[in-house]
């Protein structure tokens, strides 16, 4: 089984962080906004985005729903950029992805109007 490299973790942060930018601009949601919904800093919000610093599971969670995206929104697209550290090039299947996209799809949920 092969290991994903610094560079693939940077690179799947980096794709992550794009998303999340891109969701979050067209939405007009500032990155101060964003930071205190997560309860992080607003350097931290700009690290995430910049592909320098990694979402726990929760942490995306809670972007995902207030973005009111899908968790699979981060994963979509990435597929193509697959690399491993053992020099090999190798692509997520269909079916690998698949797979991913329905754990985060069994986390998904609508977001409750705030009152």
């Amino acid at each position: 089984m092969n290991k994903v490299s610094v560079d693939q973790n940077k690179s799947f942060n980096s794709h992550i962080g794009d998303i999340i930018k891109q969701r979050r601009k067209s939405k007009k949601i500032t990155q101060e906004e964003l930071a205190t919904e997560l309860g992080l800093s607003r350097f931290s919000i700009s690290n995430i985005e910049n592909g320098n610093q990694s979402l726990s599971f929760y942490q995306a969670f809670k972007v995902a729903n207030y973005l009111n995206e899908q968790l699979t929104t981060f994963v979509d697209g990435f597929q193509d950029k697959a690399v491993f550290d053992d020099d090999e090039t190798e692509k997520l299947s269909k079916d690998e992805l698949d797979s991913i996209k329905s754990v985060f799809d069994s986390f998904s949920f609508e977001k409750k109007d705030e009152e």
